[in-house]
């Protein structure tokens, strides 16, 4: 509508003059910028104002802040932007941010906002699997298994099930079952395939309840499946873009 549109303007203009005020006085830290755009974001202290937290992300991401970095790429998303947001996704991911390297591989894998390259996009997962994130063990895992811009390693592949199972991956879960019932990478053991599905199926995996009432007669191997871990900084109708999800998170970090 047409008060819609002039409320967006009046919106653009005081994040643009907000952004001027603070390249025009003394050099804020990245820190100080990311942490008043979070709070534009959330509307704590004053009015929600998402179009200057965007202003605001994007100041502090070229002011070198991994998260404002990680969390401007939501906006770039939202506009189909997706070579911008891989390129900040990458900003961030190479300052060890542990969520961007997921993603940052989630981009290379899939081809999105660049080429695709399986073997940058195993690089990234491996990073962001090191930090504990269990998508990204999961898809290691699954790249091991698959030869997947990794040399074919079902042992190496069964590690990182095993590491992502430590964190509650039900699909992990299934997988090690499986891997467990079949001997692949690991000793066959069928009661450890047992333990494994039953983990799996408590949290309502269908194809490991089906494996436990046949007796194993079915083993699908679990197709390749992309996630992006959850955030309690998740915004809300966030673009998803092949599974890739932009989340915000208040870490301090400059």
């Amino acid at each position: 509508s047409a008060a819609e549109l002039r409320r967006g303007r009046r919106q653009f203009k005081v994040g643009v003059a907000a952004m001027a005020a603070l390249r025009s006085s003394a050099p804020a830290s990245s820190s100080a910028v990311f942490a008043l755009a979070m709070r534009n974001y959330r509307g704590k202290g004053h009015p929600q104002n998402r179009r200057e937290a965007a202003l605001l992300f994007h100041l502090a991401a070229d002011q070198g802040h991994a998260q404002a970095q990680s969390n401007f790429t939501d906006w770039l998303l939202e506009e189909g932007n997706y070579a911008e947001a891989t390129r900040y996704y990458r900003l961030a991911a190479d300052q060890g941010h542990a969520q961007a390297q997921y993603n940052c591989g989630s981009c290379y894998y899939n081809g999105v906002g660049l080429a695709a390259d399986q073997i940058e996009g195993a690089r990234y997962y491996r990073l962001a699997a090191d930090q504990g994130i269990p998508s990204a063990q999961f898809n290691v895992a699954l790249c091991f298994s698959a030869g997947e811009g990794v040399p074919q390693s079902h042992i190496d592949a069964a590690h990182y099930h095993r590491l992502a199972v430590d964190l509650g991956h039900m699909e992990a879960q299934f997988n090690l079952a499986n891997a467990y019932s079949q001997g692949m990478g690991v000793l066959q053991n069928h009661g450890e395939a047992v333990r494994y599905y039953r983990l799996a199926a408590d949290q309502g995996d269908k194809a490991a309840q089906q494996n436990l009432g046949t007796g194993f007669a079915s083993q699908p191997t679990r197709a390749l499946i992309w996630h992006s871990t959850t955030s309690a900084y998740a915004m809300p109708g966030a673009r998803d873009c092949c599974k890739i999800s932009a989340r915000l998170h208040a870490t301090t970090a400059s």
